[in-house]
């Protein structure tokens, strides 16, 4: 049995958070709130069925979540916040699944105030990389006993693409779906994909609600979690 599972969540194969990173220092609750809105309901899925398997849940999240019994919700606004929660929630945890999709890139800086139209006919920003939180927390000592799951939505070559980011980032599994699909994903209650190990096995998921898929992955993933 899983006893401990933390994630950079919502936790859910096709969904995404949006980890917002302010241009400017004014109108944060509302720029905040905006981004919430795209986030699918079904997002919390793969946490409920943790959950409700026995396993303690840290949901390490940018949006509002409803309760649900075994876990615990951990709210961030930016990348660097999730990248320190993390830190502290994967101190002894059994499993790890990256299910957020973090911007690339964010402004170098924030201006102080309020960006004006009218002294302000064009508008250059100067982005900086975001660090790849899950291959970060791979390389660090608290997560090296922890079994680290990653995602990954692809329009093409799920499997070959799916692979070489699991290894590029230090995984032990990923979830490749297809976003080129208009029946399954995104603004869908279904979805299907590949779960591809490090030891080299891949399992088709085929089409099922994302609940259904959530307890699939589980159920590949729970009996390896002894193997770390």
């Amino acid at each position: 049995m899983v006893t401990r599972v933390c994630g950079d969540l919502p936790l859910d194969p096709v969904g995404h958070s949006e980890v917002v990173n302010l241009i400017q220092a004014v109108e944060q609750d509302q720029t905040p709130a905006a981004a919430q809105l795209a986030l699918p309901p079904a997002a919390w899925f793969p946490a409920w069925a943790a959950a409700d398997r026995g396993a303690q849940v840290t949901l390490v999240t940018t949006a509002n979540h409803p309760a649900h019994h075994g876990v615990q919700i951990r709210e961030v606004v930016t990348a660097d916040e999730m990248l320190e929660e993390l830190r502290s929630e994967i101190k002894g945890a059994d499993l790890l699944m990256m299910a957020a999709a973090v911007a690339d890139f964010r402004p170098a800086k924030a201006q102080a105030g309020k960006i004006r139209r009218e002294d302000t006919p064009t508008l250059t920003l100067e982005l900086e990389s975001i660090p790849d939180l899950v291959a970060t927390l791979g390389r660090e000592k608290d997560a090296a006993g922890v079994f680290r799951i990653g995602f990954a939505a692809e329009d093409s070559d799920l499997a070959g693409k799916g692979l070489a980011k699991m290894k590029r980032k230090g995984l032990q599994g990923i979830v490749a779906n297809d976003i080129s699909r208009k029946d399954i994903g995104f603004g869908s209650d279904q979805n299907a994909g590949v779960v591809i190990f490090s030891d080299g096995s891949s399992h088709e998921l085929e089409k099922m609600t994302k609940r259904e898929m959530a307890d699939r992955i589980l159920d590949l993933v729970v009996p390896r979690l002894t193997k770390t």
